[in-house]
C-alpha cells in the first residue's frame, strides 16, 4: 500500500467521523445564522435540531439496544406538559420548569421501562404504543388544569420569543448533548448495549444484568427525548395532546431508518431529510405521506444502513 493511499483512506475515515460531521453541522448552521435574514430557513433549522436530537433519543433504544418502542411520544409530549404546566399554573421560572420538564422523563421511563423492558419483540412495542394513549386520556378528563383537546398557551417561550436566540441556545444544547450521547455509544456502556443487541443471552451467560442496562438506557434515552419536547414546546409556546399521538413515536423511527439505524449521526441527517420535506409539502399532506414511503421503501430496497451507511460505504469505495 502506496502512502497515498494510505493518505487517502485517512482522509476518507475523517471525513465519515461522528465527531466532524456533528461539528461540521454546527458551525455550517451558525455562520448561515450570522448572515442570514430568512427566519423561515431558520426556523426549520430550529426545528431540525430538536427532532435530531430526538430521533437520536430513539436511537439509543432502537439502534444500540435493539429494542422497538413505539411510545417515545410520551417522553417528548410528557416533559413538554409538566414543564409548560409548572410554568403557567406554578409561576415556576423558565429554567427550572424546563429542568423539572426533563427530569419527570425519569418518572416516565420507569413507569413505562420497568414493566416493558422485560418483554420482546411485538410485545414490547404494543405496550410501548399504548401507554401515551393512557396520558393523552387523563389530558381529556381534566381539561380545566390539563387544557383538553385545545391544550395550554400563556407560558413562558425560550429568550422571550426571540428567534435568533432561540436558535443558538438550542444548538448549543443540542450539540453537547449529541456529542455526550455519542461518547456514551463510544465508551464500554455502549459496547454493553450492542452486545445485548446482538445477543442477550450471551451476554446474560457472560454475567450482565441485562434488564438493569436496559432500564439505565431507556432513562437516558427518556432524558434527551424529554429535553426535546421541552426545548420544543417553549419554542412553539403552545402545548397540545398531538404532541403525545403516534406520529410523534413513529417520527423518530423513520429519521433514524432514513438516516441510518445506530450510528447517532444518521438520525440527525434523517431528521433534516424529513422536516425539511415537511415543511416544504406542508400544503400537500397526501403527496407528503406518499414521498415518505417512496424514500423509506428506496432505502430499505438500496441501503438498508441507512444514508450514513450509504456514505461510509462510498467513501470506502
Amino acid at each position: 500500500m502506496t502512502i497515498e493511499t494510505k493518505q487517502n483512506k485517512t482522509f476518507r475515515a475523517f471525513l465519515v467521523n461522528p465527531y466532524i460531521i456533528i461539528c461540521a453541522f454546527a458551525v455550517l448552521e451558525v455562520i448561515y445564522c450570522y448572515f442570514t435574514d430568512n427566519l423561515w430557513v431558520l426556523r426549520i433549522l430550529l426545528i431540525c435540531n430538536i427532532y435530531a436530537l430526538f430521533a437520536v433519543s430513539w436511537d439509543l433504544v432502537g439502534g444500540f439496544i435493539g429494542q422497538i418502542s413505539l411510545g417515545h411520544a410520551l417522553f417528548f409530549g410528557g416533559a413538554a406538559y409538566v414543564s409548560a404546566l409548572l410554568n403557567l399554573h406554578f409561576g415556576i421560572p423558565l429554567i427550572l420548569s424546563m429542568i423539572s420538564g426533563v427530569l419527570s422523563a425519569i418518572i416516565f421511563a420507569l413507569i413505562l421501562g420497568l414493566p416493558t423492558l422485560r418483554l420482546k419483540g411485538p410485545y414490547l412495542s404494543v405496550v410501548t404504543m399504548i401507554t401515551p394513549m393512557v396520558f393523552i386520556a387523563i389530558i381529556y378528563m381534566y381539561p380545566v388544569a390539563l387544557g383538553g383537546d385545545c391544550g395550554c398557551t400563556g407560558f413562558q417561550s425560550l429568550a422571550n420569543g426571540d428567534l435568533k436566540t432561540q436558535f443558538f441556545i438550542i444548538l448549543a444544547v443540542v450539540l453537547i448533548s449529541v456529542l455526550l450521547i455519542l461518547k456514551l455509544t463510544n465508551s464500554n456502556f455502549g459496547l454493553i448495549l450492542k452486545a445485548i443487541r446482538e445477543d442477550d443471552f450471551a451476554a446474560e451467560a457472560a454475567g450482565l444484568n441485562i434488564t438493569k442496562y436496559k432500564i439505565i438506557n431507556f432513562i437516558i434515552s427518556g432524558i434527551f427525548a424529554g429535553l426535546s419536547g421541552v426545548l420544543f414546546v417553549h419554542f412553539q409556546g403552545a402545548v397540545a395532546p398531538t404532541m403525545l399521538e403516534m406520529t410523534n413515536s413513529i417520527l423518530p423511527i423513520m429519521m433514524t431508518m432514513i438516516g441510518g439505524i445506530g450510528t447517532v449521526v444518521g438520525p440527525i441527517i434523517g431528521s433534516y431529510v424529513m422536516t425539511f420535506c415537511n415543511e416544504y409539502l406542508v400544503k400537500q399532506p397526501e403527496f407528503r405521506i406518499i414521498l415518505y414511503s417512496v424514500i423509506a421503501i428506496l432505502i430499505l430496497r438500496f441501503s438498508p444502513a441507512g444514508i450514513m451507511g450509504w456514505l461510509k460505504k462510498g467513501f470506502k469505495a
